[in-house]
């Protein structure tokens, strides 16, 4: 009787495959939910605008099913030891993942385009967006994008509206090259955080290492939160985990440090 083994390279092809079906369906949602025709359109998009129909809600409904179940997949094929990524696999593929949800319309928030407007308050208009709401800038192109928070002054702390500034004072009246930056942000500190889970789970069991930092850096609900609607909590948590290496360290002054950021 002849034993054939499956090998770890044949079980490397299935969650390199599980990858390839997941890219496939983040895809879907570039194409579903373009960027760039809609950037600059009143009034402002949502999944109800893209998806009207009875039936392309259930499609919208399916297509977050199937990307949560290869999610799923993948987390047991890492957890159970039948396949072995690498760090730079899983910050890869989580790259790769996000490509096209960069050029993909904000879907579920409209946050993103006030980003822009209030960095704008500080960088084009020199106010204080703790104080100047957007519609006190009434000439500003990009006023109207600011929806029913247009009377509203900044919620966020300093450190996020230094960054916001310097944003939009790189791409001063590029509305897109705004966005893209913000969401740039948005992809960059969610794989900082991958990076430090990997990094604070060095001493357990290689399998625990890899499977929890697959479960942050491909998990679809982060993807479309800190990607396509380039939220900012996401900033808050990169500071948050890098007060907790410290907390490990036994180093309080820098564990406070890096929470008084995440603020």
């Amino acid at each position: 009787m002849t034993v054939i083994s499956r090998t770890p390279s044949k079980l490397q092809n299935n969650l390199t495959f599980v990858a390839t079906a997941s890219l496939v369906g983040y895809l879907v949602f570039w194409g579903w939910f373009p960027l760039r025709p809609y950037f600059n359109t009143l009034p402002l998009q949502d999944v109800r605008s893209f998806a009207p129909s009875l039936l392309a809600g259930l499609s919208y409904g399916l297509l977050l099913v199937v990307l949560f179940g290869l999610y799923w997949l993948a987390f047991r094929l890492v957890e159970q030891g039948r396949a072995v990524p690498s760090l730079i696999f899983l910050l890869g593929t989580a790259v790769l993942f996000a490509i096209p949800l960069l050029q993909t319309y904000p879907i579920n928030a409209n946050d993103l385009f006030r980003y822009v407007i209030r960095g704008r308050i500080t960088s084009v208009y020199d106010e204080n967006p703790y104080d100047t709401p957007p519609d006190a800038i009434a000439n500003d192109p990009f006023l109207p994008l600011a929806g029913e928070w247009e009377d509203a002054t900044s919620p966020y702390g300093p450190l996020w509206e230094l960054l916001a500034a310097g944003i939009t004072g790189i791409t001063q009246d590029n509305l897109l090259a705004g966005l893209l930056l913000f969401k740039l942000v948005g992809l960059l500190a969610h794989l900082v955080c991958g990076w430090l889970i990997w990094r604070m789970l060095a001493s357990a069991t290689p399998a625990r290492q890899r499977s929890t930092t697959l479960l942050w850096l491909w998990n679809p609900a982060l993807l479309l939160m800190f990607v396509v609607d380039a939220h900012n909590d996401v900033l808050m948590m990169a500071w948050q985990l890098v007060a907790i290496w410290f907390w490990r360290q036994k180093r309080p002054s820098l564990t406070l440090f890096f929470l008084l950021l995440a603020a």
